[in-house]
């Protein structure tokens, strides 16, 4: 359930001050649960490693680097799951594409070949094909690319 303490860090060149509203939305964009504090805040972020389902659970800080800022992002607590759906579709499609590579070697099994093609393809298009990545490290990206943003600046000044 719980993994050692990690640490995320990345530079974003824009102060502090400018840093912690984009945590905030991108934080909104992810479906992270986000508290604000005033050097940084606790973060509880959904995250997505291929078949691993879970959620990372830390603090963030931020503070002045040179003329921006660095954010690091402490995980205290992690939790995964496997996604036991895909697995399940996986397997499946697996049988499928041994029986169309075994019916050279047993005829009998030319009748279902093309099913079982049918089921691996499947499989692929509705697993394999959609897994993705969705990390801490890629998080801070998309606070640095808020934080960047020209649009988002004058969204920033009236809050």
């Amino acid at each position: 359930m719980s993994e050692p303490e990690s640490l995320f860090t990345i530079q974003i060149p824009v102060p502090p001050k400018e840093v912690l509203p984009a945590i905030e939305l991108a934080s909104e964009d992810w479906g992270a649960l986000w508290s604000a504090g005033r050097d940084g805040g606790d973060l509880r972020l959904p995250v997505t490693v291929g078949l691993r389902q879970g959620r990372l659970d830390g603090r963030v800080e931020v503070a002045a680097h040179g003329k921006g800022s660095e954010v690091r992002f402490l995980v205290e607590q992690s939790e995964y799951h496997l996604w036991i759906q895909a697995v399940v579709i996986l397997a499946i499609g697996g049988f499928g594409g041994v029986m169309t590579v075994l019916w050279p070697f047993w005829p009998k099994l030319l009748q279902v070949a093309p099913f079982g093609a049918v089921l691996a393809f499947s499989a692929w298009m509705l697993v394999v094909a959609r897994l993705e990545n969705r990390s801490a490290q890629e998080f801070l990206e998309a606070v640095e690319r808020v934080a960047t943003a020209p649009e988002v600046e004058a969204e920033l000044e009236f809050h």
